[in-house]
């Protein structure tokens, strides 16, 4: 797609869409950045949830950990062609800021900190965690899962549970 069909698409002219951006990739690159944007602040509102329910300590730090999952998941099957745009753009480049990703580093040192996840399987946790959420948010987008309602649900309460189990975090009791 060139620059002047997604202005068309947009229903604004091709000038004023050149004004703004000087190419089709220097638009995507936009709108890959707002999505980042709003994938962190999905997430950002479900840790949230957390705690303000009055949890500390252990549990505090499980919570937020499912909660960094199931905010990048809900992301993915509520807003698909944002997410989409994120799944394809390139990493960010070193130095950047650490957004969504951030925020799963930041729950597994909280996990690490609150005791329920051993210092020496704390390495690469981050790509296991996004590996499974990912992985269900893609085939809840394909349609091979569900994307909703109680068994859409049922399996990402699972995931989270199976990642966790995985890299040794205990649930707290």
């Amino acid at each position: 797609m060139v620059l002047r069909e997604a202005a068309r698409a947009a229903g604004v002219s091709a000038t004023a869409a050149y004004r703004h951006f000087t190419g089709y990739d220097d638009l995507l690159g936009a709108v890959c950045l707002a999505a980042g944007d709003e994938l962190y602040a999905t997430m950002v509102k479900e840790i949230a949830g957390s705690r303000a329910s009055g949890l500390e300590g252990p549990a505090l730090a499980y919570a937020r950990l499912r909660d960094t999952g199931r905010g990048y998941v809900l992301f993915a099957v509520t807003e698909q062609g944002l997410f989409e745009c994120l799944a394809s753009a390139p990493p960010p480049p070193p130095g950047a800021p650490a957004g969504a990703f951030g925020l799963l580093t930041e729950a597994l040192d909280g996990c690490v900190a609150a005791g329920i996840m051993c210092p020496r399987d704390r390495e690469g946790a981050e790509s296991l965690c996004w590996i499974a959420v990912h992985g269900l948010a893609m085939q809840a987008l394909q349609g091979i899962l569900p994307s909703q309602g109680p068994e859409f649900e049922a399996l990402l309460e699972r995931t989270l549970d199976f990642t966790a189990r995985g890299l040794g975090i205990t649930a707290p009791s």
